[in-house]
């Protein structure tokens, strides 16, 4: 949920709302009843964003459990083979 704040209330507490933003909040700023800006979470930088791939891929060549059993691209191309 967005927290929403005037212009004063920014400029009064502009450290606390980085913080906030950095923990994953996003915050409206209104001047005038009117929304002005939003300070928002940084994307992931290019490390982040590599060590999740890396770990998404590490997922997928574990296999995915569908209740009944493993899937993985070698079980998959062992069905087709049949």
């Amino acid at each position: 949920m967005n927290k929403r704040v005037t212009v004063h209330e920014a400029e009064e507490n502009f450290m606390s709302l980085l913080d906030q933003a950095e923990a994953g909040e996003t915050v409206e700023i209104f001047r005038d009843g009117k929304p002005v800006a939003r300070l928002a979470p940084s994307r992931k930088t290019a490390e982040e964003r590599a060590k999740a791939q890396k770990e998404a891929l590490a997922d997928m060549r574990r296999g995915f459990n569908l209740g009944g059993g493993t899937f993985d691209r070698d079980s998959l191309y062992d069905r087709l083979d049949r």
